[in-house]
């Protein structure tokens, strides 16, 4: 008896085993890039050797600057030799180191922490539970405190910020600019494990049908 023509032929399961396999492939090279760089950077201070810096006790210390988007609640700091289970404080203030507080976030120091530029200090990352709203082009100052735990330092080097200064003892100090990063969390989606779960499965089961059509196909000709 001959067998009715199927539609999902055997080139017809490859190619969409190709289509899926490109589609997975995409959603984790989206996955490790999240993970590598998960933070829109809109003020920075980054590019330079750090030759100097300041303790988090030289309070108040912080580092003024200036920013282009309308919110912020990542904020980076490199420091140098530090004691683990020291606990670093940021305020974001309006206008000076005395200013309104209008956020704050707390970060431990422990041993996980990502190597800073050319493997100097560490870099210290404070999470803002939610977004810091800020006014573009307006004056901020990022003030940097010791809660808890042993010396802190964080690197400085000349003045290499052009839109703000660095603060240390409450004063501005024009010579020099602290090591910083502020921005906004990534927002695209991460792939959950139960999605990358699915999709396996997927493949694994388009694979299975290919390989019983095709058993199929040369058992019609023989």
């Amino acid at each position: 008896m001959k067998q009715r023509p199927s539609n999902l032929g055997p080139s017809h399961l490859v190619k969409w085993v190709r289509v899926i396999s490109v589609v997975t492939l995409f959603l984790c090279l989206s996955t490790i890039s999240a993970l590598a760089d998960p933070v829109i950077v809109d003020q920075r201070n980054d590019g330079f050797p750090a030759t100097g810096g300041f303790g988090f006790g030289a309070s108040p210390l912080g580092q003024e600057f200036t920013p282009t988007f309308s919110g912020l609640n990542v904020v980076e700091i490199l420091i140098g030799p530090r004691m683990l289970n020291s606990v670093g404080g940021v305020n974001i203030r309006i206008g000076s180191i005395s200013g309104t507080i209008i956020g704050t976030s707390l970060a431990t120091v422990d041993a996980n922490l990502p190597p800073g530029p050319g493997g100097l200090g560490a870099v210290l990352r404070f999470d803002f539970p939610s977004l810091v709203p800020l006014v573009p082009e307006n004056l901020y100052v990022i003030e940097l405190y010791l809660v808890s735990g042993g010396y802190l330092p964080v690197f400085s080097d000349s003045d290499t910020y052009t839109r703000g200064r660095s603060i240390a003892f409450g004063n501005p100090v024009s010579s020099r600019d602290l090591w910083f990063r502020e921005g906004i969390r990534a927002t695209e989606p991460i792939p959950e494990p139960t999605t990358m779960l699915l999709l396996g499965t997927g493949l694994a089961g388009v694979g299975a049908a290919v390989r019983k059509r095709r058993k199929a196909h040369e058992r019609e000709k023989v």
